[in-house]
């Protein structure tokens, strides 16, 4: 084999593992798929910088572009809800968190009842309440987990799977006018970014989860990585 190839080769894998510490994710489709994404990304044309932010923050110690970040995910997923609200109107038994929450649990079976809290990024009072609606509207059903008998796991009914199919194209339509007019190619740049910040924050949430004490200082400081959750 070419050398220079399996140098490059030999790169992208110390990458990957570098992207994907845990071994449960170090697959060969999961690494032909971040390699191609890598080369699509390499090969697209720069993403202009983005523009200053059009106001002044209220202390010159804000930090600006961390700031302005934040700002712009938060009112696009503001933007996005709005969108949703709408689209639902003619589905009037879900909401944007019922929807979520649903299709959540459609993808992967049977869940605990705190597991899909944790995976919907939930507070527990509000996810609660939303598995409660889907319950009394008949979308979902609760058992009695195998293992543990204290605790409840829900799965889709068949209801549940055909008002979520019946609301598929309402959130297909909020979800091609939240895309706007960016390109496929964008999308995917964007998709990627978003995936990494995924990644970094979904242990922090979890460790925030087990210990609400924790200070935000030493979980940026440290960079705490919480202990494996529990097999449910």
């Amino acid at each position: 084999m070419n050398s220079a190839l399996m140098k490059d080769l030999l790169d992208l894998g110390d990458a990957f593992e570098e992207a994907y510490p845990d071994r449960a994710t170090q697959t060969l489709p999961g690494f032909l798929a971040w390699a191609a994404q890598q080369q699509a990304a390499a090969a697209a044309p720069p993403v202009p910088a983005p523009p200053e932010p059009p106001y002044t923050y209220y202390h010159p110690d804000v930090p600006v572009l961390q700031t302005y970040v934040s700002h712009v995910v938060t009112k696009a997923y503001r933007y996005f809800r709005g969108y949703v609200k709408k689209a639902f109107e003619s589905v009037p038994l879900l909401n944007f968190d019922d929807f979520i929450a649903l299709a959540t649990l459609a993808e992967r079976g049977s869940l605990t009842k705190t597991h899909l809290v944790e995976m919907t990024v939930n507070e527990k009072t509000s996810g609660m309440l939303v598995i409660k609606r889907l319950i009394d509207n008949g979308f979902v059903t609760q058992t009695d987990d195998e293992q543990d008998k204290r605790t409840r796991r829900i799965t889709v009914t068949p209801q549940g799977l055909a008002t979520l199919r019946a609301a598929q194209p309402a959130m297909n339509q909020a979800t091609r006018l939240f895309t706007g007019d960016l390109t496929e190619d964008e999308q995917r740049q964007l998709s990627a970014l978003l995936l990494r910040l995924d990644k970094f924050h979904e242990p922090i949430y979890l460790a925030l989860l087990a210990n609400r004490d924790l200070p935000l200082d030493t979980l940026i400081d440290t960079g705490l990585k919480p202990a494996p959750a529990p097999a449910r």
